[in-house]
């Protein structure tokens, strides 16, 4: 069994009470050095676990269009604002994966994640 330990957080994403979901976007953010990149700009706010969670557990809440296949795949819709660490203290990011009929939880490692996938995100002003 993984065994996994927070290693990063969003502040902004963890001061998060209510969201309103048509106000998140879902972007690419690239390969693992791209993210780190596009992560540092600060414009963005990508969503934390607990965010996932709460989805996770009120899948009805999930918007519809978050299905819909992007390039012939249905896409992972990955919570960056929360970094797990697992064996030798590899990164890992949460995301949540459509099935055909109901969302579940998926991790990755990080270095490993494809560029396609896409990021759940607040833009800031």
């Amino acid at each position: 069994i993984e065994t996994y330990e927070i290693g990063s957080e969003d502040k902004r994403s963890l001061a998060i009470r209510e969201l309103d979901l048509s106000k998140v976007k879902l972007v690419k953010l690239g390969d693992s050095r791209e993210r780190r990149k596009n992560l540092k700009k600060g414009k963005r706010v990508c969503l934390d676990a607990k965010i996932l969670w709460a989805l996770l557990n009120n899948q009805h809440l999930i918007p519809e269009h978050w299905k819909k296949e992007k390039d012939g795949e249905t896409p992972i819709i990955f919570f960056d604002g929360t970094e797990l660490l697992a064996f030798r203290d590899r990164p890992y990011i949460l995301g949540l994966s459509w099935d055909g009929s109901e969302w579940s939880l998926t991790d990755w490692l990080e270095e490993a994640r494809e560029g396609h996938h896409l990021s759940a995100v607040i833009e800031l002003d």
